[in-house]
């Protein structure tokens, strides 16, 4: 009797050692059934490329207009991203940009460079008037920021409360260190301008100072060319110190005027 209950729980035990990876099986496989319905009845059309089904949902054909793309270019596109190397090489790309650089012929390419064009001008237009609004938000703000200042005005700004002249009549000595990356400002023109001017205003009793962040050997060499380039006069006595990679005091680029031993600190920004 006893050794008929034991069998009868044996039995028990390996029914349900059998039965619950089957009822995990099936579970998974209607979740996965439903996912596929779900991908299916969401389909908005399907198109065929290089023989392979593309399936485009209703978000697809919204993406597509607002790309100015065909239906059958954004499943090209799709196609693209899902079965060549390209979506592996550049997983965020956008359509116009895949589809041109996995164009096969000058016109192809033509096409969407025209459109790649038009769509970029066309961004940086509404950056540009939002960047405009912006600034005369600040403006209105924060009137008097140093922000707003020209050279010779935040030169003025960073002076004011110190004696450049001592009781003699002789010029105190001023110290001016500019703390710049190269890197990034020899590829801002702005950036160069605004770098030229402190060469410019240096004075005779004027120690000037430049402080790189980040930079490398080429463009070091360019951020030196572009000063000496235009002021050859001015580099007499001008010192560049490389600080290699570690975090600037404050975001660059950034000046500090020292004189009578006071110290006032500008953006050059």
């Amino acid at each position: 009797m006893k050794s008929a209950k034991l069998s009868f729980f044996i039995a028990s035990a390996l029914f349900s050692a059998v039965s619950v990876p089957a009822q995990a099986s099936s579970v998974k496989t209607v979740t996965s059934q439903a996912s596929y319905s779900n991908t299916v009845s969401n389909i908005a059309q399907n198109l065929s490329i290089n023989d392979v089904n593309i399936g485009l949902t209703k978000e697809d054909l919204i993406k597509a207009k607002n790309f100015n793309l065909s239906n059958q270019e954004y499943a090209k596109y799709k196609y693209i991203m899902e079965y060549t190397p390209r979506g592996k090489w550049t997983p965020d790309i956008d359509p116009v940009i895949a589809l041109g650089n996995s164009a096969k012929t000058e016109e192809e390419r033509t096409k969407y460079a025209k459109l790649a064009y038009k769509q970029r001008t066309e961004r940086e237009r509404l950056e540009t008037a939002f960047a405009i609004t912006m600034i005369k938000v600040e403006k209105q703000n924060d009137p008097n920021s140093p922000r707003w200042m020209n050279w010779e005005q935040k030169k003025e700004f960073a002076l004011k409360d110190t004696i450049v002249m001592d009781d003699t009549g002789n010029a105190n000595t001023e110290l001016v260190n500019i703390y710049v990356d190269p890197s990034v400002c020899v590829s801002d023109s702005q950036c160069l301008v605004d770098m030229g001017r402190t060469l410019q205003a240096k004075q005779p009793h004027t120690q000037l100072k430049y402080h790189f962040y980040n930079a490398t050997d080429a463009s070091t060499k360019q951020f030196k060319y572009s000063l000496s380039s235009k002021h050859p006069n001015k580099l007499a006595g001008v010192s560049f110190v490389d600080n290699g990679s570690k975090q600037p005091a404050r975001s660059l680029p950034y000046m500090t005027v020292s004189s009578n031993g006071k110290t006032q600190t500008i953006s050059l920004r």
